[in-house]
């Protein structure tokens, strides 16, 4: 009986799944970046395209016709500031669905980041341009709704109290104060937007006519109750099993805690860090292979090109994985650049300095700043124009960039190595 049961709720659960894989995958694909304006375009055509694209909820193709207003206004105007920021806003947490993935339209989260920071700062432009009190308010007020977006809920509190004080007349500002107040002093407190609202409020916001429901709603409560009866059911009998196998297996000895690489690799000699430093790295385990790299580094000679360029590979391999946090990412990708940087600055042949160059300009490319990796491309072709298949290289490179709707990592160079 139990098997059956169970079998039945896997079959129901993969039926559902392959349904919502099957829906997610028939979404186009979108390009991160939108292609600019036409340059005759008006700005009534730029107010109209932007328009249609923000109701579409395509935010990163409309900033583009945001910034052609901009520039087409005859004077700075606090709305139009207060808009892009918006649009900023929504292209920062825009998505798209990937091979059934549901994943964000930025190629990386420096963009998300460098997005979020351009609409802080539109609208300070915004705040500095607004004549009102009503204008300042709904400036502070998008604010902290994009702060309460991001995840910064005292923030937005902060920010809907400013907009209450700037104009003390509107309604929507003192409501706002009074929501942000309310969540955040809430005993179901969640920094996420909404989130402690709980299902009952979801629940009374669908009030029902009494006597609507007919007899097919009631067939299918009840059989929705047996369903959840019989989960209910063999999650007990699972979790009775585990506690009668728990208490009747034989406790293991304790296992002896491992010592952190980073003290394996302080009580080294350099020979023995720099042997397990190669081991690691050839054995595909680079964030592990790190600290004894980094014992090894002070007693290199700089000029070692070889060292240089295989402890930057290890930092840039280690930045990808996946149990590596953003700011931990972030650290590993500036100590990447700091040890390219160091390794350029000791080489003294051309060729050499071109090989640090390329190999910045790769790493560059995977982070996901392709337009940085192209200008790295042209520096090297500056510092050894005989390198082999480097302008064809950066060629490629820049076509990928003129032509957004390819992903990046889908144009491979001619066998270019560093």
């Amino acid at each position: 009986m139990t098997r059956a049961l169970l079998a039945g709720l896997v079959v129901a659960l993969g039926a559902s799944l392959a349904r919502a894989e099957s829906a997610s995958d028939s979404s186009a694909f979108r390009a991160a970046e939108a292609l600019p304006p036409p340059p005759a375009t008006s700005l009534e055509q730029a107010y109209a395209a932007a328009s249609r694209l923000v109701a579409a909820r395509r935010h990163t193709e409309s900033l583009p016709y945001f910034r052609r207003m901009i520039e087409l206004l005859p004077e700075d105007d606090w709305s139009l500031r207060h808009d892009y920021a918006n649009a900023l806003q929504g292209a920062s947490m825009e998505g798209r669905t990937v091979l059934g993935l549901a994943v964000r339209s930025t190629r990386s989260s420096f963009e998300s980041i460098e997005l979020m920071r351009r609409a802080m700062a539109e609208l300070e432009r915004a705040q500095r341009l607004a004549r009102s009190p009503r204008a300042a308010a709904t400036v502070h007020l998008a604010r902290a709704r994009q702060l309460g977006a991001w995840g910064l809920p005292w923030n937005a509190l902060s920010e809907a109290r400013a907009a209450a004080a700037a104009d003390g007349s509107w309604a929507q500002a003192a409501l706002a104060r009074r929501r942000w107040t309310r969540r955040i002093s809430g005993p179901d407190f969640s920094p996420a937007p909404d989130a402690d609202r709980g299902a009952s409020a979801a629940g009374a916001a669908r009030p029902s006519a009494p006597g609507s429901r007919d007899r097919g709603s009631a067939r299918g409560s009840l059989r929705q109750r047996a369903l959840l009866g019989a989960i209910a059911v063999v999650l007990l009998l699972g979790g009775a099993r585990a506690v009668l196998i728990l208490v009747r297996s034989p406790r293991p000895a304790a296992i002896p805690r491992a010592r952190p690489a980073a003290d394996r690799a302080a009580g080294m000699s350099l020979a023995e860090a720099a042997t397990e430093a190669a081991r690691l790295f050839r054995a595909d385990r680079a964030y592990e292979s790190l600290p004894f790299y980094r014992r090894v580094a002070p007693e290199i000679p700089p000029a070692r090109l070889d060292f240089g360029l295989e402890f930057a590979t290890a930092l840039q391999l280690a930045s990808h994985q996946a149990s590596i946090r953003s700011e931990a990412r972030v650290r590993l990708m500036l100590e990447c650049l700091d040890e390219l940087a160091r390794t350029e600055r000791a080489a003294r042949r051309p060729r050499d300095r071109a090989r640090v160059i390329v190999a910045r300009a790769f790493f560059l490319r995977v982070w996901g700043f392709p337009m940085d990796a192209v200008a790295e491309l042209h520096r090297a072709v500056a510092t050894d124009p005989s390198y082999p298949d480097l302008s064809v290289t950066a060629r490629l490179m820049e076509r990928t960039l003129r032509d957004p709707t390819l992903p990046l990592d889908t144009h491979a160079g001619p066998g270019l190595s560093y």
